[in-house]
């Protein structure tokens, strides 16, 4: 989140300060005949690898 700020300059990363994840979770049916659903499932893995 704090990526965009911190390449702008406005904020900046303090050495060995702890880093925090934060998960993101998305609710969509198992079964779905929606092309653009599977497009975006099949990108969101990717990104997530």
């Amino acid at each position: 989140m704090a990526d965009p700020f911190v390449a702008s300059g406005r904020l900046f990363r303090v050495e060995g300060s702890p880093e925090f994840v934060h998960p993101a979770y998305m609710v969509y049916p198992r079964e779905t005949d929606s092309k653009v659903m599977e497009q975006a499932l099949q990108g969101l893995r990717e990104i997530a690898r």
